[in-house]
């Protein structure tokens, strides 16, 4: 049984020292008492540390022991003493439950006191103020009164989070109490100034000049009742009209709607009761297919009391304070809403008539674009396009606009100058037809009409109306063309033109797709389907669903779709970094498809009239010809001469109906074609082998021999037109033989021959016949020679043949 691994342990370390210590020298031995003497005082040493601890260990236990009785005992007493703590905590407490109880009530009634004081102290102070308001006005001191409303609103627009409802509403009305004292006795003083400056204005310049006395005397007291007028502003939300005005179908739809400045209400007072006097009831001037009437009076309005505005009303306001006001764009404000309310009220009648309700349209539009850009009214405010995109007059205006643009189209495809370029080729060298050029126009008139709308969905609508229009004046020119086409003559004057309308209209959509607003369409076109998607596929807006819209109610007209979000003033071009393809993409790429089918039907047209003249060409046997040596200047092979005259009318009548663009890129398909079908071609059809037996051959036409680096070649022609190239190394004998077989007597070096027998050093194994209408794969002329395609042609070109140069030649004509 083996010793325990411990044991042996031991004895492999005491082995190792014994090593260590003795080497294999027998001379080490002498070291054995040194060892001996160090082992002993090792174990000494040890045998004393042992003792030591042995005796220093039971003292550090008793310590131990010592401290843990010490510390139990201070638990216990520190236990003794919480026991007591509690004890009289508890006492203390039924003590004093009584007198807790007592003063939590006290407490309670104390604070609800307090809130009786502050309440009783929010009535005082708006009764004093009342009080002070009163006192001021009796002694005619207008400026501290205001100055103290104004104070009183203030205490107003705190109280608006409170919960005491009573207080809120007292000191509401309170205000509204005053607000209405000032505003009245403001006002008619106020309606006096007016009088005397001549208000409203009619011919501004003229009356300015003839009043210019009475406008000195009176716009001191007009510029002091304006800016009282103006302290008179109540807390949003607290304005005495809104309770009406909420309620109007106009405003309700309006985004961003806040009530107009008073002394600017004032002053659109006489205006608005002239408004309503000449386009409402019964008055020749109220009618509804002239609705220019209105707009123009209204911006006639604007320009007459523009300019006094500016010196008499903007500094009073600028004095204030009030920076961001614009006196000019609070008054514009105030005459579109007359206009607002006029168009609510014609719009449900106009839509039954759709000629009416265009030339509304129009005249709308007209309206809005020279009130925001003559008048700098923003367009941050609410305009008139507002209602036009309320759902029913939006749906009435898309169909009666995809009807017109129906109709133009028609009209435009059926004119006798449809087809018919409206410019010479010097000015517009697309040669863009009638047809192309209005339609063009069209769209892009559909465009500037929905450009200044205020919603990206509506906007959305209209491009989908003209991504609709664009393709359907695509299908109506593949209808024509394959009416055209029926003919068989595509080079017809009509055919081409529309080939160059697609080629036109496919440059304008790559124009406009480059363009910032389209690009903004796009953008929001792709946030509107990732919101889509988001919501489980949610319309945009109802106008989506249909037209399934209850029209009963005139007064819904002015709410709006929520979902209608507006489009920013300013849009962060950063955000279209990112931005890929355009809303034109898919038109595009229809219109490029039609565009080259056509082109590649004019291509066959012309290359096969061109190609069926080219066979004599084509038969030459250009190693038979004379090497340009011989020349003093090359020269066109005569049966060459037919075929490039008739290329030459070709390209003359193609120059002639297609654009510029379309004709460059014609001429160079129609090159690259004939040079492959001429001379490329016929390279792949000479086939090289290498032979040493014997083939049968009938009826070989010599054609000559040829060399290049390293092989030499017989040229052959059988009658059915295939060539073949036989490499051998000694040719000469090959030629004897068939001058033998055609009992010929001299070489038949180019002649041609009827041979009929055994060639000696070639067998049919060892040749491949090419026919013309026929590629030969790599893979065979490898397995024939084992070179690839490429160094066959060059041996072709090896045989000095001197083929025209097709690019060379069509470049030529053209310029000819």
């Amino acid at each position: 049984m083996s010793a325990p691994i411990g044991e042996n342990r031991v004895e492999n370390e005491i082995m190792d020292i014994i090593n260590s210590e003795f080497s294999e020298d027998v001379k080490s031995l002498s070291k054995v008492r040194e060892v001996r003497e160090k082992l002993r005082h090792t174990k000494e040493l040890l045998e004393s540390q042992i003792s030591l601890k042995s005796s220093e260990v039971p003292s550090k236990i008793r310590t131990a022991v010592k401290d843990a009785e010490e510390a139990r005992n201070r638990i216990a007493s520190l236990s003794a003493e919480q026991e007591q703590v509690r004890d009289a905590i508890l006492e203390h407490n039924r003590q004093v439950e009584p007198i807790i109880f007592r003063v939590s009530q006290l407490t309670t009634q104390v604070e609800e006191l307090e809130k009786y004081a502050k309440y009783l102290q929010w009535i005082v102070k708006i009764e004093e103020l009342s009080s002070e308001i009163q006192t001021a006005l009796i002694i005619e001191n207008v400026d501290q009164s205001i100055a103290q409303f104004a104070e009183m609103g203030r205490l107003v627009q705190y109280l608006q989070s409170s919960s005491c409802q009573n207080l809120v509403k007292f000191s509401q009305n309170t205000l509204l109490f005053w607000y209405k004292i000032f505003r009245d006795r403001l006002s008619g003083e106020f309606d006096e100034v007016l009088k005397a400056l001549g208000w409203p204005f009619i011919a501004a310049i003229v009356k300015l000049k003839d009043k210019e006395t009475e406008v000195q005397n009176a716009s001191g007291k007009f510029k002091t009742l304006c800016r009282q007028l103006l302290l008179l502003r109540l807390p949003e939300g607290l304005h005495p009209e809104n309770q009406g005005l909420q309620q109007h179908p106009v405003l309700r739809s309006l985004p961003g709607w806040r009530p107009i400045p008073l002394p600017i209400q004032l002053l659109l007072k006489p205006l608005r009761k002239r408004f309503r006097f000449h386009f409402y009831g019964n008055k020749q001037t109220n009618s509804l297919d002239k609705p220019e009437w209105y707009l123009t009076q209204v911006l006639g309005w604007l320009r007459d009391h523009n300019e006094f505005l500016r010196v008499n009303v903007q500094p009073v306001i600028k004095k204030e304070g009030l920076d961001s006001m614009d006196s000019r764009a609070e008054f514009a404000r105030g005459l579109v809403l007359l206009v607002l309310e006029k168009m609510v009220v014609d719009i449900p009648e106009l839509m039954f008539d759709e000629q009416q309700f265009s030339h509304f349209i129009d005249e709308v539009l007209s309206f809005d674009k020279e009130l925001r850009n003559s008048f700098g009214y923003p367009n941050s405010e609410p305009g008139c396009l507002h209602v036009l995109c309320h759902d029913e007059p939006f749906q009435k205006w898309i169909a009666i606009e995809k009807k017109f643009a129906m109709e133009k189209v028609d009209a435009v495809l059926t004119s006798p100058t449809a087809w018919e370029a409206q410019y010479s080729a010097d000015v517009d060298d697309m040669k863009t037809p009638e047809s192309a050029e209005a339609f063009l126009t069209l769209v892009l008139t559909i465009t500037d009409r929905y450009k200044p709308l205020p919603y990206p969905t509506c906007k959305l609508r209209f491009l989908d109306l003209e991504l609709e229009l664009l393709d359907d004046f695509r299908i109506r020119l593949l209808q024509i063309k394959r009416e055209q086409e029926n003919t068989g003559n595509p080079l017809d004057k009509c055919y081409c033109a529309i080939l160059n309308a697609v080629n036109y209209i496919i440059e304008v959509l790559k124009e406009w797709s480059e363009l910032l607003f389209f690009l903004q369409l796009q953008y929001f076109r792709l946030e509107s389907q990732s919101t889509e998607a988001i919501e489980g596929d949610v319309p945009m807006s109802p106008a989506a669903l249909g037209d399934d819209v209850d029209t009963s109610r005139a007064e819904d007209m002015g709410e709006l779709s929520t979902s209608n979000f507006q489009m920013p003033d300013t849009f962060d071009e950063s955000k279209l970094e990112d931005l890929t393809g355009s809303v034109f993409d898919r038109l595009i790429e229809y219109f490029e498809i039609t565009k080259n089918e056509m082109l590649k039907i004019i291509l066959k047209y012309v290359s096969d009239d061109v190609k069926a003249r080219s066979r004599p060409y084509r038969k030459d046997r250009w190693l038979s010809l004379p090497s340009l040596k011989e020349f003093t200047s090359p020269t066109l092979s005569p049966s060459a001469c037919e075929m490039f005259l008739v290329l030459k009318e070709h390209l003359h009548s193609v120059e002639k109906l297609l654009s510029k663009p379309l004709f460059n890129l014609f001429w160079k398909k129609l090159a690259e074609e004939l040079d492959q079908y001429l001379y490329d071609k016929p390279a792949a059809e000479y086939v090289v082998v290498d032979s040493e037996s014997n083939i049968q051959v009938q009826n070989i036409e010599v054609v000559g021999t040829a060399q290049d680096n390293t092989t030499q070649y017989v040229i052959l022609n059988q009658p059915d037109g295939n060539t073949i190239a036989v490499a051998t190394s000694d040719p000469t004998s090959i030629l004897d033989s068939l001058s033998s077989m055609a009992s010929m007597s001299t070489t038949p070096t180019m002649t041609t021959v009827t041979a009929s027998g055994q060639v000696p050093g070639l067998t049919s194994d060892d040749v491949t016949i090419v026919t013309h209408s026929e590629e030969l794969p790599d893979d065979v002329l490898e397995g024939l020679v084992g070179t690839s395609g490429g160094e066959v042609t060059q041996v072709v070109q090896g045989l000095e043949t001197h083929p025209v140069n097709i690019d060379d030649a069509v470049v030529g004509l053209v310029d000819s």
